[in-house]
């Protein structure tokens, strides 16, 4: 006679087997937590990566940064203030005009080298992430692995922003539609991708000949230094990227929507938007669409 087996049959294992990998989870987290402290970032000489260099925040204000797991302090973290972002943004609007000169496959060339060091030194960031976020150590590698991927995906998408001409009226005109970089861009990330939020800001601006200052959350900053020392290491010229942390989240922005000087105005880089448009709101907010009007015969093919 066949065996009839109930609903609690089922469930109770599953149950079991469930609680038993939220356990395994958290043992594996607690376990890493010697290993991982032993590779935190120096942060000797701050960090605020600001024109190229680390430095401490104007004022000299820190803030301490916590394992979720242990609530053991981290390391001391530069607290940004209204000076330290007004300098980060000079800096990268000083930049722009180079980096913004130069061809998509120049720019790419520096993505390429970062995703490169980024998965050479893979299993330090999710160990990293791991103590300094609290993800489960399989997460985060999986985490650092797209995070690179976007770096790359960005190099190849720069160099496919095509123009396009418009039909005129006129026998002797033609319009040509021209996509250019916008100048700085203004980046937040959150807390729960430290990483990957990171690239999938920084990757498009940079291959779109944009700039960048970067405000990462105060909860991971740590994560954030790491991947600003990628960009430097990799020779990433100074002012294209910068990062400041200020001590306390709000619900303004840190730095003022003009640079210092007030010419150029920082344009906000958008990523919460779903997959399908998410390449496509990238592009507007990095580039600005410009109609040349040339006589015919003055275009040469």
């Amino acid at each position: 006679m066949a065996a009839i087996h109930t609903l609690a049959d089922v469930t109770v294992p599953l149950f079991v087997a469930h609680t038993f990998a939220l356990y395994l989870e958290k043992y594996q987290i607690i376990k890493l937590q010697t290993e991982a402290t032993m590779a935190m970032p120096d942060t000797g000489a701050g960090t605020l990566y600001i024109d190229g260099k680390w430095r401490h925040a104007a004022a000299g204000r820190t803030f301490p940064v916590t394992n979720p797991a242990t609530s053991e302090i981290l390391a001391q973290i530069s607290a940004a203030e209204t000076q330290d972002v007004r300098e980060a943004v000079a800096a990268a609007e000083s930049a722009f005009p180079g980096w913004a000169a130069r061809t998509a496959y120049g720019r790419a060339g520096y993505l390429y080298e970062a995703h490169r060091l980024m998965l050479e030194r893979a299993e330090d960031l999710a160990r990293l992430m791991t103590t300094e976020q609290g993800k489960p150590l399989r997460t985060a590698r999986i985490e650092v692995q797209y995070a690179a991927d976007f770096l790359i995906w960005f190099a190849e998408e720069a160099k496919r922003v095509y123009g396009q001409t418009i039909p005129s009226a006129r026998a002797d005109q033609r319009f040509m539609v021209l996509h250019q970089p916008v100048g700085v861009v203004g980046a937040v990330t959150p807390w729960n991708y430290p990483i990957s939020m990171l690239t999938r800001k920084i990757g498009p601006a940079l291959a779109a000949g944009c700039t960048v200052v970067l405000k990462p959350a105060q909860q991971t900053p740590l994560c954030a230094v790491e991947v600003f020392r990628i960009l430097h290491e990799v020779g990433v010229p100074a002012g294209m990227s910068s990062s400041a942390t200020p001590r306390c989240a709000s619900s303004r922005s840190p730095g003022p929507r003009r640079s210092a000087s007030g010419s150029r105005r920082v344009r906000p880089g958008r990523s919460n938007a779903s997959h399908s448009s998410w390449a496509v709101m990238h592009r507007s907010s990095c580039f600005r669409t410009r109609i040349r009007h040339t006589p015919r015969g003055a275009l040469h093919w």
